[in-house]
């Protein structure tokens, strides 16, 4: 039987059929020849993580040099129909001539991120997306996971170990990205060879069972590799193996081998026991490695014990829960003619939870004065501004080879200076992507993996400590997205919010600058956050400038008789369902969030415990039980649209919350044409200023309808109001009088601007 298995190095076949029919098709429509963009993203992160990290674009480059179409290949596809013999002919001659920018290996990115962006012809580009994405979406999910685990490890080296794990190439590419992420080494040889990776190990359980005790097995791996060595010592008796172990290396002048190796049992209370073991044999300078599973959450719970370094397998190549990092491959641009200079037309997808946002983009990370990051700004770049930028070598695509360039002043270097977002001062932007290939040459300057290794330490340095959380929760930092420049929807009185990107989890309520605002002003009749009387709180024109009600965790729980009862929760059902019955047809939308909690872990105080009122919480709207359901006072509403929250974390924002199919708050409201909310609920202090900054933060105008929440406490009711208003929403109410907190907010705020 003839073997199909070709051991020639292409990686052309290494993609789906749907590529190749695509460009038959194209070749045949006219379209193959037209220059286009493409762009690699992901919507979200992988469920509860803070950041995500890239790796291997490199590969990505190599794949592309090797990206050809030999005889063999090319028979084969005409043969079997997927192309056509003029299609094969294109393909004999292939090769990549396009452009690749990309975010530097080791960078942190975030949902919207534009990681990767090729330009190319239509033909070239579309065939590049399965490999591209298969390398990318594997390489960055070990690379996530390892950098978790050497966070949770505090400065222990972590081996990267799970190479008998995965397939055999994998575990290449797995030992590379989990170098680049921090590990100290790795116990591939392969990875070693081709990219110069560290690597460890010494011996298994196997050598010792070959040999006829454990002292012959010891005896023989230190006259081979010497005293330094580490020594498995859990295959029979620990503690007979460690004082076995000692004496062998003392015979041969040490005080002890270099290390000792625990890969079973209860490995703190074998780590604490073994230690004092090793110092009273006087063995203190002997090391204790730990194996056997771990992941992050193994690794922190052993941060006390008397452990010097990990080795990590399965879960680190498997990507500690999130074995793929989503990443997208997306056409955001298209020329409508042919030729190298024909204009790009921005395209965008509009499918329901898989929006993409046309055009090129131009990324940067904006940097505080304390040198933490704090946005990821995004934003298209005309096609006449790109060229401007390539020309002069400020553009996306003409950086420096200096992988972490910073740039100082107020405007982001690069972008032309009629773009109304400015940076606050004192700020920096950092650029994120680098040219890689260039007119289908890998670019000379490219990155070592050491570069790439160091960057990510740094960059993961200016995320501070909140990235290091290993408990569930929202992006360390938002991702922004402004508008290009002559872009006719910017002056538009109701134009659609900048973040059109869906999937984006907000940034846990962060509020936005003024220095973020469009046109470095605050949108009309928005103001600085004006409180004012009103006694008729709804939009002028509400339907037409399409605004919607939106009605934040009015749910049976969180009002009198609730498990976490919030005083005046009734009251707030009762004048939520008398405005919607009276007004509802003056909105466009009227909708809702729930919390829905299944198994939301530490946002429940554990059982035995209690609730600290912070970080965990008596139990509350479980999924299925009745204190979850909203207050029986809006039973008669048909809702438009119900969006459920903290499913398995807690989740303040609804704009966390899905519906039954999967589609998320911020998507459903572009796809209805939404640009303004006027937002009620409970609690004022958690849920419903959550809900406002993270609108706000997306670019909705928000109003909050005061009258129609309840808050928790006075003093962090009238710092959510406070905290609200400032972030550019508006709070209207009959209530704003003298006496309540509203009314004293007010009344400061009329102070300040005096």
């Amino acid at each position: 039987m003839k073997s199909v298995i070709d051991r020639t190095p292409s990686t052309a076949l290494l993609t789906d059929r749907y590529e190749l029919t695509m460009l038959d098709a194209a070749i045949e429509s006219g379209v193959a020849g037209r220059r286009a963009v493409f762009e690699v993203f992901a919507r979200a992160l992988p469920p509860g993580r803070r950041y995500g990290v890239v790796a291997g674009v490199g590969r990505v480059v190599d794949a592309l040099d090797q990206f050809r179409f030999g005889g063999d290949e090319i028979a084969w596809l005409v043969g079997e129909g997927i192309v056509s013999e003029e299609t094969g002919e294109w393909l004999r001659s292939f090769r990549f001539s396009g452009d690749l920018d990309a975010y530097a290996e080791g960078e942190c990115y975030f949902p919207g991120s534009p990681v990767l962006t090729i330009e190319s012809s239509f033909g070239e580009a579309v065939l590049l997306e399965t490999v591209v994405l298969s390398i990318l979406n594997f390489d960055s999910a070990v690379a996530a996971a390892a950098s978790r685990v050497v966070g949770a490890a505090e400065g222990r080296p972590v081996i990267e170990m799970g190479s008998r794990r995965t397939h055999e190439q994998a575990a290449v590419a797995a030992a590379r990205a989990a170098y680049v992420a921090g590990c100290a080494s790795s116990s591939n040889l392969e990875a070693g060879r081709l990219y110069g990776v560290p690597t460890a190990g010494t011996a298994a359980h196997a050598f010792v069972l070959a040999h006829p005790d454990e002292r012959a097995a010891f005896a023989a791996q230190l006259d081979a590799m010497g005293t330094s060595t580490t020594i498995l010592v859990d295959t029979y008796d620990v503690e007979k193996a460690i004082r076995t172990a000692v004496e062998l290396a003392r015979e041969r002048g040490a005080d002890g081998p270099g290390a000792i190796r625990l890969d079973s049992g209860d490995l703190l209370d074998q780590a604490t026991r073994a230690r004092r073991l090793l110092d009273e044999l006087g063995a203190t300078a002997t090391g204790i490695i730990i194996t056997s599973d771990l992941d992050e959450y193994s690794i922190a719970a052993l941060a006390r014990a008397p452990v010097d370094g990990y080795g990590v397998g399965t879960r680190l190549v498997t990507g500690s829960g999130a074995p793929t990092s989503g990443f997208v491959y997306k056409l955001v641009a298209v020329a409508s003619e042919n030729g190298r200079l024909a204009q790009l037309h921005p395209v965008e997808k509009r499918s329901p939870a898989k929006h993409s946002l046309g055009a090129r983009k131009h990324a940067s990370r904006w940097i505080d004065e304390e040198g933490r990051a704090r946005v990821e700004f995004v934003r298209p770049v005309p096609d006449d501004a790109e060229s401007a930028g390539a020309a002069t070598g400020t553009g996306s695509g003409g950086e420096t080879a200096a992988m972490a360039r910073t740039v100082s002043g107020r405007n982001l270097s690069g972008v032309p200076d009629d773009v109304p977002d400015e940076l606050p001062d004192g700020w920096e932007a950092r650029e994120l992507q680098r040219r890689w290939i260039a007119e289908g040459e890998p670019v000379t300057d490219l990155p070592s993996l050491a570069d790439s290794r160091e960057h990510h330490r740094w960059a993961l340095r200016e995320l501070g400590a909140e990235a290091f959380d290993l408990h569930p929760g929202s992006p360390v930092i938002p991702t922004r997205y402004g508008r290009a420049p002559g872009d006719p929807r910017r002056a538009a009185p109701g134009e659609r919010p900048l973040a059109t990107v869906s999937e984006i989890r907000p940034g846990a309520g962060r509020p936005v600058s003024d220095a973020e605002d469009r046109d470095g002003e605050r949108p009309p009749d928005l103001g600085r956050g004006r409180l004012r009387r009103s006694a008729n709180s709804l939009w002028p024109n509400a339907a037409a400038s399409s605004a919607a009600l939106l009605v934040v965790d009015v749910q049976q729980d969180f009002c009198e008789g609730g498990s976490l009862a919030v005083a005046g929760g009734t009251l707030v059902a009762s004048a939520a369902s008398g405005l919607i019955a009276n007004e509802a047809g003056r909105y466009a939308a009227v909708i809702a969030s729930r919390d829905r909690h299944v198994n939301p872990g530490t946002h429940f105080a554990q059982p035995g415990t209690l609730p600290d009122f912070e970080t965990s919480w008596p139990v509350h709207c479980v999924a299925g039980s009745e204190g979850a359901e909203i207050h029986p006072a809006l039973a008669g509403v048909d809702w438009d649209a119900v969006f459920d929250k903290g499913r398995d974390e807690a989740a303040l924002s609804a704009f966390e919350g899905r519906q039954g199919s999967g589609i998320a708050l911020a998507t459903w409201l572009l796809d209805n044409g939404i640009d303004r909310l006027d937002i009620c609920g409970i609690a004022t202090d958690y849920c419903v200023r959550a809900t406002v900054l993270d609108a706000r933060q997306l670019g909705f105008q928000v109003r909050v309808l005061v009258d129609l929440t309840a808050g928790v406490s006075p003093d962090t009711t009238e710092r959510a109001l406070r905290e609200m208003a400032e972030a550019g929403a508006e709070l209207v109410g009959d209530d704003i009088t003298p006496g309540t907190v509203a009314g004293m907010l007010a009344e400061q705020l009329a102070f300040d601007d005096r």
